[in-house]
């Protein structure tokens, strides 16, 4: 009767493996899910999966422990119970595996709407912005430079942080004609500088890490926020500088051109009329070429666009 006990448990215990194994699956694949962003892109369905593995190979470990450690009259009592909350926890899991999928789907479908091009009867958002000639005015924060929108992206996405991955909000863009448009974009939004029939749009760098810029983006309120990396291109003060049509000293009396980038070299007769064109960055001065209205022979020299807390220019984007 002896040799006959151990063969008595397999049924019970074949069926304990079975209610282990399932719903262990399912628990592991519930933890992975924890583990894992968006930005792993496929790797994260691999990861999720080893971890469905890991639950299922302990649970079943555990049933064969517990087999072998009991009786057999037991072993069917335990059944009897596992195996309905087996089946309870297999259904929950289920259900929110479905209904997070379908979040997911949802959220999908969503950004394909905010992306996709009006009608011909959409009319572009109209955003009060600041456009003083093409010439900035002085503002309490520097900052580190420019950072330029890709507009063919379609969309520019804001987060909370630098790490965030789901946006809270986001600028849409669409092809227009010979322009591009905003169609969509939040109320709060006003960029530094925004002339969209030139593809001009600007918004101010904060800080930058490797993932993120943080830009101001309203500037009489303070408000700033987070944007990809990757959905941006990031001018620093120098190279921006470079890029703009001409210069000039904030403030008429400050007009101050100098032979070499030091305080006391001599100064540079530059008349009031002279467009300051930036020719080159070194440190906090900038050499420029000073070009006269009636077409005389301009002259170089350096001028200092910065004290390093504040510009101590205003630039033209354009002629």
């Amino acid at each position: 009767m002896s040799a006959k006990a151990p063969g008595s448990k397999l049924l019970p215990g074949v069926l304990l493996a079975i209610i282990a194994l399932i719903p262990g699956f399912m628990l592991g694949l519930w933890l992975g899910s924890f583990q894992v962003s968006t930005a792993d892109g496929l790797a994260g369905g691999a990861i999720v999966f080893m971890w469905g593995v890991l639950g299922a190979v302990f649970l079943l470990i555990a049933s064969i422990v517990v087999s072998i450690k009991i009786t057999r009259r037991m072993l069917w009592q335990i059944v009897a119970v596992a195996g309905p909350i087996a089946l309870v926890v297999l259904l929950a899991l289920t259900w929110r595996f479905i209904q997070q999928r379908e979040k997911e789907r949802l959220d999908q479908e969503h950004e394909r709407d905010r992306m996709r091009i009006p009608t011909a009867s959409a009319e572009p958002v109209s955003l009060q912005v600041h456009y003083n000639g093409s010439i900035q005015v002085e503002v309490e924060v520097m900052g580190l430079g420019m950072a330029r929108p890709d507009m063919r992206s379609s969309v520019l996405h804001f987060l909370t942080g630098p790490d965030d991955e789901r946006p809270v909000d986001s600028v849409v863009f669409a092809q227009g004609t010979g322009m591009f448009a905003i169609v969509e974009a939040p109320p709060w939004l006003l960029p530094a500088h925004m002339k969209l029939d030139y593809d001009i749009l600007l918004l101010r760098v904060l800080a930058l890490s490797r993932t993120a810029v943080e830009v101001e983006v309203n500037a009489p309120l303070r408000m700033s926020k987070w944007v990809p990396r990757d959905q941006v291109d990031v001018l620093l003060w120098p190279e921006f500088l470079l890029a703009v049509h001409s210069i000039e000293p904030i403030g008429t009396d400050d007009l101050v051109v100098r032979v070499k980038p030091l305080d006391h070299a001599s100064e540079v007769a530059v008349r009031e009329d002279a467009i300051l064109r930036p020719l080159l960055v070194r440190g906090q001065w900038i050499k420029v070429s000073a070009e006269q209205l009636d077409h005389d022979q301009g002259v170089t020299g350096w001028l200092r666009w910065t004290d390093g807390d504040r510009l101590l220019i205003s630039y033209a984007l354009l002629s």
